[in-house]
């Protein structure tokens, strides 16, 4: 809210709704990610509490627009990663700031044949698992802390092998994390969720399947939310309930995929 004059001088008459990430630094700081639609005009803020740290009012100039589909992780120095598609070259692009606001590097980390949704998840250590889905499965890319990229370039196959919906990935353990996503189903999409460890190798025989239904239009009006909540337990939140538990509004899935429903 104390920077609401900063985004209406920078997005100025282009239209609503606009998105918004927002993710948990270091120090107990914040980094904010404002675009219009289409990830029109982007702009990158990092808040200390209620203080503007720094910000980055154009983050993916210099990249071959349009840079599409945004996501933000942290750094482990308090800094920031941005992730993008660089549709007209075919890769997933990486812009990392420190935690002054300097810039630290731009990175290539994949190259996936098409990519509808991104998404980017960080854990201690291991660094940035970045994943793209769409209509011929999801492929990911480890970049480790260092800027090296783990896996090969054409990635690892993860999470549902067809047509899905955005990913969200969250790590359960130091290094391990899991993948939750919405899977086209008759009757209305799953939520499956699919856990690995840092080469990208399946650690479950078979997903976790919440049986979430939710309308398939459902799909691409925005991920699910997931979060470790505790060693080797992620919180899936289900706000639409589960199918045969109306009253369930997430579900914790623990190392073992073992699925406890919660009404709150």
């Amino acid at each position: 809210r104390p920077h609401l004059a900063t985004l209406h001088d920078h997005f100025a008459a282009l239209p609503g709704p606009f998105e918004i990430q927002s993710i948990a630094l270091a120090a107990g700081r914040s980094a904010v990610l404002v675009s219009a639609p289409d990830d029109a005009a982007p702009i990158a803020l990092v808040l200390d509490r209620d203080v503007l740290a720094w910000s980055k009012p154009r983050p993916v100039a210099g990249i071959l627009p349009p840079a599409q589909h945004l996501s933000i992780a942290p750094r482990p120095d308090g800094g920031v990663a941005l992730f993008a598609w660089v549709a007209k070259l075919h890769l997933v692009a990486a812009r990392m700031w420190a935690d002054d606001g300097n810039p630290f590097g731009d990175f290539e980390l994949l190259a996936p044949e098409a990519c509808d949704w991104l998404s980017a998840g960080y854990g201690p250590g291991v660094g940035w698992i970045v994943a793209c889905a769409s209509a011929g499965g999801t492929v990911a890319q480890r970049m480790r802390e260092d800027g090296v990229v783990a896996w090969p370039r054409e990635g690892a196959s993860v999470g549902a092998r067809g047509s899905a919906g955005p990913a969200t990935i969250a790590f359960d353990a130091p290094a391990t994390f899991v993948l939750v996503q919405r899977v086209a189903a008759v009757g209305g999409d799953r939520v499956m969720v699919f856990r690995y460890d840092a080469d990208g190798e399946p650690l479950w025989p078979a997903p976790a399947t919440l049986g979430a239904a939710i309308a398939p239009s459902a799909r691409s009006a925005g991920r699910l939310e997931a979060r470790a909540v505790r060693e080797g337990v992620v919180r899936v939140e289900l706000p639409k309930g589960a199918s045969g538990k109306p009253a369930a509004r997430a579900a914790e899935i623990d190392a073992t995929g073992a699925v406890r429903f919660l009404s709150k």
